[in-house]
């Protein structure tokens, strides 16, 4: 039943089918079976995205060493950007400290998808990377943008400060992402 989910394309499915096969998949027999799929790089990539998005959804956080592990010798785009959602599924403290660390040193646009994910776990700690990386004049306006967007998520009293500080900076042209 699983491997027909992980077939599926519908519109919506690669929403709803890693939320399913989460749901179900528990148990250590399903759970090693999408491990499997997710390191086979023979399935078509759309299925291996599945699985890994499946892995996070148990929030089996015995999970997170092989998320690291695939994330680091993984280098298609589309399998990175899924195990970063996958990270913020799996709700492991962990994840943040590792996704701070990647942001620093990748390039965008994976750097875009992570910064989605800080701010998506709502934690306070990445926000003196964020405010550094939203500082550097040469980055681009959509990365900016992800980053205000990340800190009104956050939204602490220091991520407040400094979207209240976009506002006023009329010359930023980020104010409109700000309010939002």
């Amino acid at each position: 039943f699983i491997r027909q989910l992980l077939k599926s394309n519908f519109l919506g499915s690669e929403i709803i089918i890693p939320r399913i096969i989460g749901n179900l998949a528990k148990t250590k027999k399903w759970t090693d079976y999408l491990i499997s799929v997710a390191r086979d790089k023979n399935e078509p990539i759309r299925i291996r995205k599945y699985a890994i998005e499946s892995l996070g959804r148990t929030k089996n956080k015995n999970l997170f060493k092989f998320l690291i592990e695939l994330l680091n010798v993984e280098r298609d785009y589309e399998i990175r950007q899924s195990i970063i959602n996958a990270l913020v599924y799996l709700e492991d403290d962990r994840s943040e400290e590792i996704l701070i660390k990647l942001m620093k040193k990748e390039e965008s646009p994976l750097r875009n998808d992570i910064i989605w994910a800080l701010g998506k776990l709502g934690k306070p700690e990445p926000i003196k990377d964020l405010i550094e990386l939203l500082s550097k004049s040469n980055e681009k306006y959509l990365l900016k943008k992800n980053i205000i967007n990340a800190l009104g998520k956050i939204a602490n009293k220091e991520a407040t400060n400094i979207l209240i500080e976009i506002l006023k900076d009329q010359n930023s042209g980020l104010e409109k992402e700000a309010l939002n």
